[in-house]
Order: structure tokens, then sequence, then C-alpha cells
């Protein structure tokens, strides 16, 4: 598992803190989404001292997963003089921070609308089914020869991206995994239908509203 997991409980049950997760490469910190329990963990843990440079990213904008976010851009600009990048693939996210009183000049926005990359990873949005007031994506994510894709909130998996897992070009899978069905989260009969068992283990449920790990490993997945 590439990933790092700081969280992998959804909004609903919080005893497993947000969904997010981060990786180092080459001394800079990437974060994948910034919800509600994830400033905290940061900070406690020391990751904020130990790397400057801190990329994160966002699948969407609901609270578990950017509900820190402001707390972050301030904390490491006014604290540790440091200005974030905040890559995201809309501008809806500046209109968030503006009503949340973080100047424009905390941080960095970086709308990415095709395949970016930097020294270090690169990331290609994809369109995600979620919610229907709200854009939200998931993102293939190449880390030296790793590919991986992240999920965020969705209620399926997108077809080219299961095609890619089944074809081996994506080597792991985040995957929101839920017990409870409904049109915002994929359901594990779901990800059962998709994927056959001797394919699983490089599957990692995330965005979990229960205890579920047991259930989801005697099916063959993974659970960060």
């Amino acid at each position: 598992m590439i990933l790092n997991f700081i969280g992998k409980g959804s909004s609903f049950y919080p005893v497993l803190g947000s969904t997010s997760s981060y990786v180092v490469v080459n001394g800079e910190l990437y974060v994948f989404d910034c919800g509600e329990t994830v400033f905290d963990y940061l900070y406690r843990s020391g990751l904020l001292d130990r790397y400057k440079n801190v990329n994160v990213i966002l699948t969407h904008l609901h609270s578990d997963h950017a509900g820190s976010l402001g707390s972050l851009i301030s904390y490491l600009y006014c604290i540790k003089n440091t200005v974030i990048n905040v890559i995201y693939p809309n501008e809806s996210v500046v209109n968030l921070l503006d009503l949340l009183g973080i100047k424009r000049s905390f941080y960095r926005h970086i709308m990415i609308t095709d395949r970016w990359s930097d020294d270090n990873i690169s990331l290609t949005p994809v369109i995600v089914q979620h919610v229907e007031n709200m854009l939200c994506y998931g993102y293939i994510v190449n880390i030296g020869k790793t590919t991986i894709y992240y999920s965020g909130d969705s209620s399926d998996v997108p077809e080219e991206i299961a095609k890619a897992y089944l074809t081996g070009r994506i080597d792991e899978m985040y995957h929101d995994t839920a017990t409870v069905r409904s049109d915002s989260h994929c359901h594990i009969d779901r990800l059962c239908e998709l994927f056959p068992e001797g394919m699983r283990k490089n599957i990692y449920c995330i965005h979990l509203d229960g205890d579920n790990k047991e259930y989801f490993e005697a099916l063959g997945f993974s659970v960060v």
C-alpha cells in the first residue's frame, strides 16, 4: 500500500476519522483531502514540522473532505511561513476559502483539468458520481512506477477505471465502500460484481460507514 492513511471513516461514522491519506515523495508532502479531523492529525504527527513543501489534493468540498483546510492553510502561512498548494479542478474551493476569510495570498490554487505533474507525481482527475449539486473527482495518480486510483466519494467505479485495474494498468485502487445502499456511495456488492475474488487484494476499502474491516477482508478486499 503506497498511501499512508490518516482516517478511513465516512462523515456519519466519525469513529474512524475523516478519510484522508498522504504520501511523501522526495521530501514533499502530498495530502489527499483535508476533512474535519485531518489538520489535528497533521499537527500532532509532526508532519508539518518535517516537511515544508505541502500539497493538498481535494476530491470535493464536503466538510469531511475539506473541513479543516482553512485551518491548515492559516497555520502554515502564519506560523510556518509556508504557502501551500491546493490542487482542485475548479474555482469553487477559492470561493469556499473566501467565505472562511482565508486570504488568497495564503495559498496557491492549482486548477487542473487534465493530467498535471510536478517532479514527483502526476495526477489525472476523473469526474465521479456522488451528489447532484457538486462536481466530485477521483484521481489517477502516478508515483514512480506505481499507478493508483483514489476515488474520493463515488457511488460507482468509472468504466475506464475498472478496465484499467482489471488489465493491470492500475496497480492499487482506493475506493469508497459502503454497506448502506444509497446513490452517493459505492455499495460493497457493486465492487463484488465488478472484480473477481482473485483480483480484490489490491483494492483498498475507504470511507467506511461502520466497523466492516473483517467483512470486507473476508470477501477478498483489503482495508486501509
